[in-house]
């Protein structure tokens, strides 16, 4: 299988008001998200001040 991302590292990061600048004027707020990744880690993060929008998430993993 091939990957597009092989064993990344994602850690000691903040992540505060993700979405709050709003740049494409809709209500949506990703942080960190991973898909088609082999092995890594994600650790020490913080995901602080979340906003009430309709399209949410601090983080999301998903398989191909």
């Amino acid at each position: 299988m091939l990957y597009a991302v092989l064993n990344p590292i994602i850690q000691d990061n903040v992540f505060y008001d993700i979405g709050k600048s709003r740049p494409t004027n809709r209500g949506l707020s990703w942080g960190v998200d991973l898909f088609g990744i082999d092995g890594g880690s994600v650790k020490s993060n913080l995901f602080l001040n979340d906003l009430p929008l309709d399209n949410t998430f601090a983080l999301n993993i998903a398989s191909l």
